[in-house]
């Protein structure tokens, strides 16, 4: 439903990734954006493709809207990636892994750099044609790149915004020596760029509201700006008719869904079923992905003897949701994350989590879907998560109850929840 006029406020929007077929931040910035045209009149200011030219997302937004109409509310606006944006995507793309997305990230963001100030240059003619009640700086998610859209006469809002999570020294001392090296390294950045960029403080400073999307992220904005509140950067999906289960099987299957290398800690789960007689006989275990530590992992199974493994691999996004559907609880033992779209996608399923106290998911689960895990070190975590399962173990009802309250958590964090809650917030920030 559409609100009248007299209740709509016109907002000037920037999304550096979006698209309706693209995962991740893409899906996020679709799929919020989209939905906020419910309530107000939304200008989004696009980039045209990513850095790499891979994925043209004027293309795929153009191609939704002619087979699906146009979006009620929203103006889509693309800004093209500015040549010297180009060069730098070139050369980032020569010297680094071509399997990852950004490459070298402080090269990816410097091409981020230059392409928000063609937004800004774009805003600034805008504004002397239209009238805007606020702008919003709503990706790239990374606090690294605030834009300059807070140098502007108009209210600012900046967010979801991410990035300030650490890996703590516990957890990182497991890890081989190059991890090592850049994890401790990225940390000391990470606080060096929040503390002493200028753009970063003085965007903080001037933001009416900032989103942050893990506990860290707040930790840190909180103390520059008290007009700050979580908000994750995925939202749940409908829940699904079949998402209520009724588990009647003294086995309990769990499922792991991740790419196999450190980060993702898949050796904690490992390592607390291999401590557990009880949960070597009652755990059935999937093991969705790949990655470098595939075999390290395999070995380390091997090793501890345990036979209750599935490696399933990589698969395609449908069959995940099937075998979600297929299974009891998500197991998640990362170390490093935002909010981590697994989480949301797993509630939407129906289906329990079992993960960190730690990142967004210290706000996405709570003790009526799932069960966290304190974040201290890697001895305490595979105790914890060996403690957890040992529980659902020796009382299976549990599980039903934890679907039960995963649907109805997933209803709190949907998307459409969380453009409702922007949308309010809008109202707040234009009337301070």
């Amino acid at each position: 439903m559409i609100k009248s006029s007299a209740h709509r406020l016109k907002v000037l929007l920037t999304a550096h990734e979006i698209s309706p077929v693209v995962g991740s931040e893409c899906a996020s910035g679709w799929n919020i954006i989209t939905r906020l045209g419910s309530y107000h009149d939304i200008t989004v200011l696009y980039a045209e493709s990513n850095q790499f030219g891979t994925n043209n997302y004027k293309n795929q937004i153009n191609d939704y809207i002619l087979k699906n109409g146009v979006i009620p509310g929203i103006e889509f606006y693309p800004i093209p990636q500015p040549l010297i944006t180009k060069k730098i995507a070139l050369f980032n793309r020569k010297i680094s892994d071509q399997n990852t997305s950004v490459g070298l990230s402080f090269l990816y963001f410097l091409g981020v750099k230059y392409w928000e100030k063609q937004v800004f240059r774009v805003v600034k003619k805008l504004l002397i044609e239209r009238d805007y009640d606020l702008v919003h700086h709503f990706n790239h998610i990374s606090f690294r790149e605030p834009g300059y859209l807070w140098d502007i006469n108009l209210p600012f809002v900046w967010g979801p915004t991410s990035g300030l999570s650490r890996v703590p020294l516990q957890y990182i001392k497991g890890m081989p020596l190059n991890e090592i090296f850049y994890n401790t390294l990225r940390n000391f950045l990470n606080f060096a760029q929040f503390n002493f960029n200028r753009r970063i403080r003085i965007a903080i400073k001037k933001s009416r509201l900032i989103y942050f999307v893990t506990s860290d992220d707040g930790r840190f904005i909180q103390r520059r700006n008290i007009f700050s509140e979580n908000l994750l950067d995925m939202g749940a999906y409908e829940v699904n008719n079949n998402a209520i289960k009724h588990h009647d099987s003294s086995i309990i299957t769990i499922l792991w869904v991740g790419r196999l290398y450190h980060l993702k800690a898949l050796d904690i789960l490992l390592n607390a079923v291999g401590s557990s007689e009880i949960l070597r006989k009652n755990l059935e275990i999937k093991i969705i992905g790949d990655g470098p530590q595939k075999e390290y992992y395999q070995r380390l199974a091997m090793d501890l003897k345990l036979s209750n493994i599935n490696w399933i691999g990589l698969i395609p996004k449908s069959e995940v949701f099937r075998e979600m559907s297929n299974s009891d609880l998500l197991v998640h033992t990362s170390i490093k994350e935002a909010a981590s779209a697994v989480i949301l996608e797993s509630i939407s399923a129906g289906l329990p989590v079992i993960c960190h106290d730690s990142f967004g998911m210290k706000f996405a689960i709570n003790d009526t879907c799932g069960i966290k895990i304190p974040f201290i070190s890697r001895k305490k975590s595979i105790e914890g998560f060996r403690l957890a399962l040992e529980k659902v173990c020796s009382n299976p009802n549990l599980v039903d109850e934890l679907n039960k309250g995963a649907i109805r958590r997933a209803k709190e964090l949907s998307w459409d929840s969380m453009a409702k809650k922007i949308a309010s917030d809008y109202f707040s920030v234009r009337n301070f």
